[in-house]
């Protein structure tokens, strides 16, 4: 921090691999209390004014609680809501009553230790060889269009493993101006992330196909992209991934990698 400032502001955010390796850290824990989760699920049909009543709430939640969506094709049946909250059970189903009074909700709420959350949200460990994602972030809320072109994509998904999920950022995330680190999109509302998983290589072309036209048709709705759902496909990458920070993240790039060894497709241009 104080021996390269600018080497340490380009490791928070900056991608993975393009301006060095990191060979230790000094981390200062925090005791982690039990934690409360929620799921809710609603019918398949709701999912527009679901996500609508989501976006309007989630990023201006109490500070304490994460929350995601996660939106699958018909015959997976419903839109999935899971939150966390640094709290008690009691407390987490009274933040919720923005949602809950929306549809038909089905809600199912849990103490955990922190350990067992991370356990959980982290997901099984079995390798999917084959996936495609890509993503974009929400500065205002999803209009009744938008809304519209989420179902109608998500309706026609080639996999039923398919999906696009929905992250609230707000809270800490948009405590730190967008220029202090080399991640610049914390004034986002929330993140999308569309994701498509097959089995067998013919299923490929139709995957990818349908992840890049889910992401087109959302482009004039939203803005950049996450560098952690690297895109091979994603246009003008770079400036979608740092925005007005690459500039410096260049420079950074230079002055500490001026033989470019750390490059791949979508290293950080020096």
């Amino acid at each position: 921090t104080h021996e390269h400032p600018d080497l340490f502001w380009a490791l928070r955010g900056g991608g993975g691999g393009n301006v060095g390796i990191v060979t230790s850290f000094t981390l200062r824990t925090t005791p982690a209390d039990d934690v409360a989760m929620a799921s809710i699920t609603w019918p398949w049909d709701q999912a527009a004014q679901v996500i609508a009543a989501w976006q309007d709430w989630a990023p201006y939640a109490d500070p304490r609680l994460s929350s995601s969506l996660a939106f699958f094709r018909p015959d997976s049946g419903v839109i999935g809501f899971t939150g966390l909250l640094l709290g008690q059970v009691e407390d987490l189903e009274a933040l919720l009553a923005p949602l809950l009074s929306v549809g038909w909700p089905t809600l199912n709420l849990r103490s955990l230790t922190w350990r067992e959350a991370a356990e959980e949200l982290a997901g099984p460990g079995a390798e999917q060889a084959a996936f495609k994602n890509a993503s974009a972030f929400a500065f205002r809320p999803l209009s009744s269009e938008a809304l519209a072109v989420v179902v109608t994509h998500v309706s026609a998904a080639p996999a039923p493993a398919n999906l696009i999920s929905f992250f609230a950022l707000g809270g800490a995330i948009a405590q730190i101006a967008p220029g202090q680190t080399a991640f610049p999109h914390r004034r986002a509302l929330f993140d999308l992330q569309i994701q498509a998983y097959w089995q067998e290589p013919w299923q490929e072309g139709e995957n990818v196909a349908w992840v890049n036209g889910f992401r087109q048709a959302l482009a004039s709705h939203t803005s950049g992209a996450y560098v952690n759902y690297i895109d091979a496909d994603q246009p003008d990458w770079a400036t979608a991934y740092y925005g007005r920070n690459l500039p410096r993240l260049s420079r950074v790039k230079a002055r500490y990698d001026p033989e470019n060894v750390f490059t791949g497709p979508q290293s950080v241009p020096a």
